[in-house]
Order: structure tokens, then sequence, then C-alpha cells
């Protein structure tokens, strides 16, 4: 089993970037807890979006992070949290509609 991980980081200017997180030690809930709080403690402003079946997506509204850094904190999240693999990307306008969509059905559904 592997543990996978979305991370949907939104920079105040409105670029963003995702990264997908490998874990080779399964779904354990103990593994999945260290990476959440290995995100808020580095991406403060970090918001859990979704969690389904070991996949987590983080919004973040802001951040003064370098593509660098974010690439130095997941590298050492990899080392230290035995993350098997993970990526950085910017998020796709589809993304953005996707999540977009996401949230007015929701709504229509709770005003229902």
């Amino acid at each position: 089993m592997a543990l996978q991980g979305t991370i949907i980081l939104e920079e105040a200017s409105g670029s963003s970037s995702s990264s997908d997180i490998d874990n080779p030690e399964g779904e354990i809930r103990e593994a999945i807890q260290k990476i959440k709080d290995y995100v808020l403690r580095h991406f403060t402003t970090a918001i859990l979006r979704e969690a389904h079946q070991g996949r987590l997506t983080y919004y973040i509204p802001t951040t003064n992070l370098t593509w660098s850094t974010m690439f130095g904190l997941m590298e050492n999240a990899k080392e230290n949290l035995k993350i098997e693999s993970y990526s950085l990307s910017q998020t796709s306008l589809e993304q953005v509609f996707l999540s977009f969509t996401k949230k007015q059905r929701e709504e229509s559904a709770d005003s229902s």
C-alpha cells in the first residue's frame, strides 16, 4: 500500500502548485498524521481541502516560499517521513474550474 497525498499551494500572486506524495508505509493513521503535522508546520496557512483514501489536498492562500524552498521542504519530508515520491507542479486551469464547480454543488446541496 502507498500513502498518496496532494498538496495544492496557491500563492498570493494567484499562481499555484501541487504535490503528489507516496509513502511506502501504507495508509497508517500515524503516518498520515505526521505528514499533516509537517505540512501545517511548514506551510502555516495550509487548509486541508480533501482527505480521501490517503490522498490529502491542501490549499494555501498565501505563501512567501520560493519554489526552491518548497522543493527543499518536500525533500526533507521525503527523507524524514519515508515518503517514497512526490511532485510539485503548477495547478491547471482545469483543476481550478473543478474546484469551483465542486464548491458550487456543495453550496447548492446545502441550500436544498
